[in-house]
């Protein structure tokens, strides 16, 4: 059984489970920007050459909008440094 419903989540598009995304969101363990990194680094390749480029290009900004969250400390930005901004 466990098989079939791995394949059918594959198939639409999702490689983690719903119920697992819901689990580590309501435990506040996880910060919103790194379930959007999860959420769409597992997200299956698109079927056409533009999807592909918006999966990556959305990826890409998950990456950007994690990294961006403080963890600890942190050296405040100098004069000569700017917050990174999202691709486009």
């Amino acid at each position: 059984e466990q098989p079939v419903i791995d394949s059918e989540r594959q198939l639409s598009g999702k490689l983690m489970d719903e119920e697992v995304m819901g689990a580590l969101e309501r435990t506040g363990y996880i910060t919103p920007q790194h379930m959007l990194l999860i959420d769409s680094i597992l997200t299956m390749p698109s079927s056409t050459v533009e999807q592909e480029y918006q999966r990556r290009i959305s990826a890409i900004n998950a990456v950007i909008a994690f990294c961006d969250v403080e963890e600890g400390s942190h050296w405040p930005l100098t004069a000569f440094q700017t917050p990174r901004s999202p691709v486009r």
